[in-house]
C-alpha cells in the first residue's frame, strides 16, 4: 500500500472516529439534559403532591370552596407535568394523578349532600381512598426519581467513558501511525542514509531494506540501481586513476623508450648499493656506457632505427647481468650498470666485473638487424654493428659520493673512446 494512502486512511479514520465519539457525547449530552429536566418536574410534582395532600386533609375538615378551588388548580398542573414528562416516567403515576381527580368529585359531590351517619362514612371512605391513591402517587413518583437518578449515573458514566475514549482513540491512532512511519517510512530512510554514506567512503553498498510498493519502495529500488552503477564507475574511475598514478609513478623513475630506470632511480639503486657495501664490506661498481657509431646509424636510417637499436642494447645489457644489478639509461645513447655485491676483495672484484665488461662487450657488437617500413616503398632490413666504450669505477661504502662515481666513471669511458672504442677502461683508484 502506498504511503500516501496509508495516511489518508489514517487521518480520515482518526477524524470519522473523533466524529463519531464526538456525536455520541452530544446525544449523551442531550440525554443528561432531559433527565435533569425531568427531576427538576419529578420535584416540583413532589411538591404538587403534598400540597394535594395537605388541601384534602383541609377540605375534608372544612369543606370549603377556596380549598377545592386550590386542590383542582394544583392537580391540573400536575396532571400537566405528568402529561408532558417523558424521560423515565412510571405508567401508574398518570393513572394515580388522574384516578385522584375522580375520588376527589366523588368527595365533593358526598360534601354537597344532607347531613348524616351515611354521609360521614361515605365521605371516610373515599378520603382513606383518596389518602391512599396520593400515597401510591407519591411512591411511583419516588420510584421515578429514582430511576432519573440511576439513568443519570449511568449516563454520566457513559459520558465519562465516551469523553475518556476520545484522547484514548486519538493516542492509540497515533501510535499506530507511528508505527507504520518508523517501518515504513523511518526505516527506509535509516537504510538509504546507510547507502548514501556508504556511497560516500567508496564502501560495498548494502541493498536498501524497503521492497514494499510504496514511494520509498520505489526510492530504494532507485537508488540501488544508482548506486551499483555509481559504484561501478567510481570502480573503474578509481582504477584509472590508480592506473595513471603507476604510470606517472613509472615515468618519475623509468625512461619511456627502453623502460630501464632514469637518472632518478638510479642515484636511489646507487645510494642503496653504496649503503649495502658499508653495512657488508663489499665492493660495489658501476659501469658508464656509450654507443659507437650510433650517430651514424641515425644518419643513415634515421631515428626510428636508432629507437630501435637502444630499444635492442636495452635487452642485452639487463640480460648480461645480475638480478640484484641496475641497468639505467642515463641521456641519448649513454647507459650505467650498477653492480653490487662484489666479492670484499678489490683485485677479485676487479676481475669479476673485467669478465662482465668482456661479456658486455661481445653482446653489445653482435650484429643489430632491424626491418623498418618504408612508405610507398618496399621494407628494408637494416644491419648494424657497433660496440660500446666502458668505463669502470670500483668502489667500497661511502669513500666517495655519487657524483665523484660517476664523474670517474665518465673520464674512464671518455678513454676507452680514445683509445679506439669498443672496449672498457677502469677508473684508478686514485684518480
Amino acid at each position: 500500500m502506498r504511503i500516501r494512502t496509508i495516511l489518508i486512511a489514517a487521518v480520515s479514520g482518526s477524524i470519522a472516529a473523533v466524529l463519531a465519539l464526538a456525536l455520541i457525547s452530544g446525544l449523551l449530552a442531550q440525554r443528561l439534559s432531559a433527565i435533569s429536566q425531568s427531576q427538576t418536574q419529578v420535584h416540583r410534582i413532589m411538591k404538587e403532591v403534598t400540597e394535594l395532600l395537605a388541601l384534602t386533609h383541609e377540605y375534608a375538615m372544612y369543606a370549603e370552596d377556596r380549598a377545592a378551588q386550590q386542590w383542582k388548580q394544583r392537580h391540573a398542573e400536575m396532571l400537566a407535568g405528568l402529561s408532558v414528562a417523558r424521560v423515565g416516567r412510571p405508567v401508574d403515576a398518570l393513572a394515580h394523578a388522574k384516578s385522584l381527580g375522580d375520588l376527589f368529585l366523588r368527595l365533593e359531590d358526598v360534601g354537597k349532600g344532607a347531613a348524616g351517619e351515611l354521609k360521614v362514612r361515605r365521605q371516610q371512605l373515599l378520603l382513606g381512598q383518596l389518602l391512599t391513591n396520593v400515597r401510591n402517587l407519591s411512591d411511583s413518583v419516588m420510584g421515578w426519581s429514582d430511576l432519573l437518578v440511576a439513568e443519570q449515573q449511568r449516563d454520566e458514566r457513559n459520558f465519562h467513558l465516551v469523553a475518556l475514549g476520545i484522547p484514548v482513540l486519538l493516542l492509540l491512532l497515533l501510535l499506530m501511525l507511528a508505527f507504520v512511519l518508523r517501518q515504513r517510512v523511518l526505516r527506509p530512510l535509516s537504510s538509504l542514509h546507510t547507502q548514501v554514506t556508504a556511497v560516500a567512503h567508496g564502501r560495498p553498498v548494502p541493498h536498501s531494506a524497503s521492497q514494499a510498493k510504496d514511494e520509498l519502495g520505489d526510492l530504494s529500488r532507485n537508488f540501488d540501481a544508482m548506486a551499483v552503477k555509481l559504484v561501478a564507475e567510481l570502480r573503474t574511475e578509481i582504477a584509472e586513476r590508480k592506473h595513471a598514478e603507476e604510470q606517472i609513478r613509472h615515468l618519475a623513475y623509468y625512461e619511456p623508450l627502453t623502460n630501464l630506470p632514469n637518472r632518478r632511480l638510479l642515484y636511489d639503486r646507487l645510494h642503496q648499493a653504496m649503503a649495502s657495501s658499508k653495512r657488508n664490506g663489499r665492493h660495489c661498481a658501476l659501469i658508464f656506457l656509450d654507443l659507437d657509431n650510433f650517430k651514424s646509424l641515425n644518419d643513415a636510417h634515421g631515428h626510428d632505427a636508432g629507437d630501435l637499436l637502444l630499444v635492442e642494447i636495452a635487452k642485452r645489457l639487463t640480460n648480461s647481468v645480475r638480478g640484484v644489478d641496475t641497468v639505467a639509461r642515463v641521456g641519448g645513447d649513454e647507459f650505467v650498470v650498477v653492480l653490487s655485491e662484489l666479492l670484499a676483495d678489490r683485485d677479485q672484484s676487479a676481475s669479476q666485473v673485467a669478465v662482465l665488461t668482456e661479456k658486455i662487450r661481445a653482446t653489445l657488437c653482435a650484429p643489430f638487424l632491424t626491418t623498418l617500413a618504408q612508405e610507398g616503398n618496399a621494407d628494408i632490413t637494416v644491419e648494424h654493428l657497433g660496440g660500446a666504450s666502458m668505463g669502470v669505477v670500483l668502489f667500497k661504502g661511502d669513500e666517495m659520493n655519487q657524483e665523484q662515481i660517476l664523474k670517474m666513471a665518465d673520464r674512464a669511458m671518455y678513454r676507452a673512446k680514445q683509445a679506439g672504442g669498443n672496449q672498457a677502461a677502469f677508473a684508478p683508484v686514485a684518480d
